[in-house]
């Protein structure tokens, strides 16, 4: 993300810059999977910056080109009226798509082997991400944000998708996962890091940088 920011301008080469993560819902690891590797999920806001239906379609499409694989699909969340009157109409459809509205993370995982995290967008973070490595859950994610940086902190079974706007590459991810569990990472932050203490460690760095720096003439204005 500190690239994006930089391409964009709003951060230069000479700055000093700190980062500090979000501190996600640690849900209850859960270290055997559901048996079979067939039931994936998607969790969250239900909408086309999320990635909602590129990967429905992709799903689809996975599901049509391996039809004895049993692949099921899982949607938990919610979002506008509008977007749940389409998610319904397609549920209706489709016995392999299960919608089950706003359930918890603890529950979620339990029911998937693997989530899908289709953003579209420059994602600075990723929660769902981050959370489903924590729960021992599979996760194919788009190569986009800070996406890519989750997997290295969080560690866990993962596969990113750098095409993440082609609904067939999805596809082909899914089956993947599917056939074999796929790259292991071993988590790099400490899961007990907290927000607070590292934010108020970089003001205490800015505070010490400001007290030592010489003054200027422009510092008495």
């Amino acid at each position: 993300m500190v690239r994006v920011h930089r391409a964009a301008g709003s951060v230069t080469n000479t700055d000093e810059v700190f980062t500090v993560y979000n501190q996600p819902t640690k849900p209850a690891r859960l270290e055997n999977q559901t048996e079979g590797r067939e039931i994936f999920g998607l969790f969250g806001t239900i909408s086309h910056e999320k990635g909602t239906w590129v990967a429905v379609e992709a799903f689809k499409q996975a599901r049509d080109l391996a039809p004895s694989a049993g692949l099921k699909l899982i949607v938990a969340g919610t979002g506008s009226t509008a977007q749940l009157l389409l998610l319904a109409a397609v549920v209706a459809e489709d016995r392999d798509i299960t919608a089950v509205g706003v359930i918890s993370p603890e529950q979620f995982y339990s029911l998937v082997n693997a989530v899908i995290v289709p953003t579209q967008w420059e994602e600075p973070f990723g929660r769902v991400a981050a959370e489903t490595l924590l729960a021992g859950r599979t996760l194919i994610a788009s190569a986009v944000g800070g996406l890519p940086e989750v997997t290295k902190l969080y560690g866990g079974n993962y596969l990113l998708v750098n095409d993440f706007r082609n609904v067939a590459v999805w596809a082909d991810s899914i089956l993947e996962v599917f056939a074999a569990i796929p790259n292991f990472r071993r988590s790099t932050i400490p899961l007990s890091t907290s927000v607070s203490a590292v934010l108020e460690s970089i003001y205490l760095q800015a505070i010490s940088m400001k007290l030592r720096r010489p003054r200027t003439h422009s510092d008495h204005v």
